[in-house]
């Protein structure tokens, strides 16, 4: 079932104030639950026999919002635009109500002409060209089918009931939030903030994102409703975390470890115990959970958590809160949980500092390491290449998919953006430099 951010996240990184770390929460250090192994359509999309409809009780797009997962096209025409202007939507909105939804219509020389006339500047006609000529899709780049989406879906509220947690679903365009009514209003518009942001600033498959069937966060109040959600998961589907034949104690640890740590995530699921951190840290690691989610099912990485994926989900947490800070460690059998690092310098500083004097990792050091083994400097310089490569949406989005096909990340960057490891470093270091030397 389940267990397992371009340029706007570097914008603020060199004036971030430091962020008091928390301890990273503990993982297992091998697939619990592995995901679906059914291999993506060519093209990325579903299947024509994929049964699409959404779960009972699951709420239709809105006339206006992007496409639901029936597929409904609710691209912007023309007259779309017209009529918004009319109801004096500025065009800076209208531009980036296009960039979400997509646009049905080509940006001829007329229809330049006709959006000059319609008071956009040229900044905005520009983001018009730009923007998708798709319909936004919810899960359109999954390898999994909707069969398999609504079983997860439907073993989340089993899990719900048997607990009896205070939570109940609420949903936005790609995950579900499960937590009590009042917390739904604190949490929901940080969800609803990143979707916005990778409608239109990021390109497909991140665009298009995620089925809301198969991407849960789920906030329990305090450690008591924690442990009851747990230990109900454990009782429905406790087979499904076990390693097979397995008579070492492994299992029972990695259970111990769960309930140890007021988080636990893994690449369809974040669950969180509220009571436990600062409210100002909670709203950071589900802005994380979200990030981690989108490239764990999008890349359809392995159990490997990298410096890519870490990279994307503290971009996540940066487009919520400003900077970044959350680290995530996996804990094995006979390990000890370990200290990820302390220091408090912003992450942009820390990695152009680590550069100045030649500390830096090597990238192809680097990208083959899991957070079995990193340490702050190493996420925070995850988070930098991320920056870096979301430069430039369309070639990051092309290197998601490229990573399905397994092999060094450092190849597949090669093949999608024609830069070998010295040219790679080089553009890394130039885009550190020149993020943090603007905001001095």
């Amino acid at each position: 079932m389940r267990l397992n951010n371009g340029a706007p996240w570097m914008a603020c990184m060199a004036l971030a104030a430091a962020w008091p770390l928390l301890p990273a929460y503990g993982q297992q250090k091998r697939p619990i639950r592995p995901k679906p192994d059914a291999a993506p359509a060519a093209t990325g999309e579903q299947s024509a026999e994929d049964d699409t409809r959404p779960p009972e009780g699951d709420a239709q797009a809105a006339p206006g919002t992007a496409a639901s997962a029936g597929g409904k096209d609710t691209r912007l025409t023309l007259e779309d635009i017209q009529r918004l202007r009319r109801q004096r939507m500025t065009a800076e909105e209208v531009a980036e109500k296009v960039a979400e939804q997509g646009r049905a219509f080509e940006v001829t020389a007329e229809v330049v002409g006709q959006l000059r006339r319609l008071g956009f500047r040229p900044a905005q006609i520009d983001a018009v060209k730009e923007s998708s000529a798709e319909p936004l899709t919810p899960g359109k780049w999954l390898t999994t089918g909707s069969q398999r989406r609504n079983q997860i879906f439907n073993e989340m509220k089993q899990v719900a009931a048997k607990s009896r947690a205070a939570v109940e679903p609420v949903q936005s365009q790609h995950a579900t939030l499960w937590a009590g009514k009042d917390i739904q209003p604190v949490y929901l518009p940080d969800v609803q903030k990143l979707e916005k942001f990778f409608h239109t600033k990021c390109a497909e498959p991140i665009r298009s994102g995620l089925d809301k069937r198969s991407t849960h966060i789920v906030l329990l109040k305090d450690r008591a409703e924690y442990e009851a959600w747990w230990r109900a998961m454990f009782d429905l589907f406790g087979e499904e975390f076990d390693e097979k034949d397995n008579s070492g104690g492994a299992n029972g640890h990695f259970r111990e470890q769960v309930l140890k740590y007021p988080v636990f995530y893994w690449w369809d699921l974040r669950a969180i115990s509220l009571g436990e951190l600062r409210l100002d840290w909670a709203h950071r690691d589900v802005a994380y959970a979200m990030g981690n989610m989108y490239f764990s099912q999008l890349a359809n990485e392995p159990p490997r958590v990298g410096p890519l994926q870490t990279g994307f989900a503290d971009g996540a947490e940066t487009v919520v809160c400003g900077s970044p800070s959350v680290m995530t460690s996996w804990v094995a059998y006979h390990e000890q949980a370990r200290v990820l690092g302390e220091d408090r310098r912003p992450w942009g500083l820390l990695v152009q500092q680590r550069m100045a004097t030649n500390q830096a990792t090597p990238l192809g050091e680097l990208l083959q390491m899991d957070n079995t083994k990193m340490s702050q400097p190493h996420y925070a310089e995850g988070w930098t290449l991320v920056g870096l490569l979301n430069r430039q949406p369309a070639k990051f989005g092309k290197l998601l998919l490229a990573m399905r096909e397994g092999g060094p990340e450092l190849e597949a960057i090669e093949k999608v953006y024609g830069w070998a490891e010295k040219k790679l470093a080089k553009e890394w270091r130039a885009y550190v430099t020149g993020q943090t030397s603007k905001k001095r």
